[in-house]
């Protein structure tokens, strides 16, 4: 989670900072977009997996983040997508489905 946030740091620097150093953006603040709140349903995808008696449970997805801009300023939607591999299943049966979907408030 620290390098995710070291990231996250070292990024908004590049992104906000004025030209050549960066590319001068104004960055809208969101009220959280922590791992918590996108890959809390990737955790309970696994722990069904575990609790089916499943062994070697692993995840695999992602997660889009998407801003849009509107007459009444930005809203930012996020989508968690994935799926499970376990003792049996490998990367060969995959099927990536959405997992969950919300929207940040700014």
């Amino acid at each position: 989670m620290q390098a995710l946030d070291n990231q996250h740091t070292n990024a908004r620097a590049y992104w906000t900072a004025a030209p050549p150093a960066g590319q001068g953006l104004n960055l809208v603040a969101v009220d959280g977009l922590g791992a918590t709140t996108y890959y809390t349903s990737a955790v309970r995808e696994v722990q069904t997996q575990q609790n089916a008696g499943r062994t070697n449970v692993d995840f695999f997805g992602g997660v889009a983040v998407i801003g849009e801009r509107t007459a009444a300023g930005w809203q930012i939607h996020w989508q968690t997508y994935g799926d499970t591999t376990y003792t049996g299943k490998t990367m060969m049966d995959l099927n990536m489905h959405v997992l969950a979907t919300g929207q940040l408030h700014t």
